[in-house]
C-alpha cells in the first residue's frame, strides 16, 4: 500500500500489486490422467483419473478453504471404482505453508475416511524441507483396495537448489498396510542445467529409486527388495512470448536399470513430450504424456499415459 501511494508510476511496483491481486483470488487446479499398458501393471492403478481441488480467496492474510473432489475409473477387471471427496484448511506464510484436509472415499467396499497433514518449509533460499502425515492414502494399488486393504503413510522430504538450474530433491516414504506389510522408499531426483539460451533450455536429470517391503505374499505388487536408476536428457524450447502469453514445450528422454530381488536385473526405457500454455498470471494449462518400458517380475511391461492439467485463478 505504500510503495503504491509513494510510486504508483514505477513498473516494479505496478508488477508488486498484480501479484498481490493474484495472490488474493479463488484458485481452482484440475488434473486429468489417462493411463493404458500392455503386460501386468506395476502400479496397479491404472485407468482414467481426474481431480479437482478449489482454494477460496485468502482469509486474515494467510488461511484458505480448501474443498477436492475426485474420481477413479480403473477400467481393469477388479470391478470396482475409486471416488473421494475431501475439504480442510490452508495456511500460508512467508517461509511456510501447511494444509489439512479430512477426505470421503469410497473404494466399492463402503465409505471409509481418510485424513492428510502436509507441511513444507523454506530453510534458506538453498534449502526446503517437509513431511506429510496420510490417514488412509489414496496412494495404494488397486489390487490392494479390490482386497479392503488399506494403508497409512508417512513421508520426509528436502529440496536442496541453486535456482532452477541445479536441484536434488530427495524424499523418504513409509507406507503400512492394514494386512500388517511395511514398505520403505528412497526416491532422489537431480537436475543440472548443460546449456541455456533465450529460447532453449537443455538439463541432464537423475532418477534413483530403492524400496522395500517386509511380506511377500501380498496381493499386490510387492517385491522384497527393487532399485532403479535411470538418467535422461530434457531440452525445453520456448515457441511463443508476448508480454504474459507464453507457450513452451520439453521432451525428455531417459534409459537405465531396474533391479527385482528374485527376478534379476532388467533396462528401463522412457520418453515424455509435454506443452504448456500460460495465459497470464491467472491461466495456465500444461499436456503431457509418458512412455514406459520396464520389467515386472522378469516380464517386460509397457505403459502410456497423459495428464492434463489446469490452473485458475478468479
Amino acid at each position: 500500500d505504500y510503495a503504491k501511494s509513494q510510486y504508483p508510476t514505477n513498473t516494479r511496483v505496478q508488477e508488486l500489486e498484480k501479484d498481490w491481486q493474484t495472490h488474493r483470488k479463488n484458485e481452482l487446479i484440475i488434473r486429468s490422467g489417462l493411463e493404458r499398458g500392455s503386460g501386468a501393471d506395476v502400479s496397479g492403478q491404472g485407468g482414467l483419473s481426474t481431480e479437482a481441488q478449489w482454494y477460496s480467496t485468502p482469509m486474515a492474510y494467510n488461511w484458505r478453504a480448501t474443498v477436492l473432489a475426485g474420481y477413479l475409473n480403473t477400467n481393469d477387471d477388479l470391478g470396482h471404482n475409486v471416488s473421494w471427496q475431501g475439504a480442510g484448511v490452508q495456511w500460508r506464510a512467508r517461509d511456510w505453508t501447511a494444509q489439512a484436509l479430512v477426505r470421503h472415499q469410497d473404494w466399492g467396499q463402503g465409505a471409509k475416511v481418510g485424513a492428510s497433514v502436509e507441511v513444507d518449509h523454506d530453510l534458506n533460499d538453498y534449502l526446503r524441507v517437509g513431511a506429510t502425515l496420510d490417514y488412509r492414502t489414496l496412494d495404494v494399488p488397486n489390487r490392494a483396495l479390490a482386497q479392503n486393504i488399506t494403508a497409512n503413510r508417512a513421508q520426509l522430504r528436502i529440496r536442496a537448489q541453486n535456482g532452477t538450474e541445479q536441484w536434488v530433491d530427495a524424499a523418504y516414504t513409509a507406507t503400512k498396510f492394514s494386512d500388517h506389510n511395511l514398505r520403505h522408499s528412497l526416491q532422489v531426483m537431480a537436475n543440472q542445467r548443460l546449456y541455456t539460451n533465450p529460447r532453449f533450455r537443455v538439463d541432464a536429470q537423475m532418477e534413483l529409486w530403492a524400496s522395500g517391503g517386509k511380506s511377500i505374499n501380498a496381493p499386490y505388487f510387492n517385491p522384497r527388495r527393487e532399485y532403479m536408476a535411470v538418467p535422461s536428457l530434457r531440452v525445453e524450447q520456448l515457441l511463443y512470448q508476448r508480454y504474459e502469453k507464453r507457450v513452451s514445450h520439453a521432451l525428455s528422454v531417459g534409459a537405465g536399470i531396474y533391479h527385482q530381488q528374485g527376478y534379476g536385473r532388467g533396462g528401463v526405457g522412457k520418453a515424455s513430450y509435454e506443452i504448456n500454455y500460460q495465459h497470464d498470471r491467472n491461466l495456465e494449462i500444461g499436456f503431457s504424456v509418458q512412455a514406459l518400458s520396464r520389467p515386472y517380475d522378469g516380464q517386460r511391461e509397457r505403459q502410456i499415459s497423459g495428464v492434463l492439467d489446469l490452473k485458475i485463478k478468479f
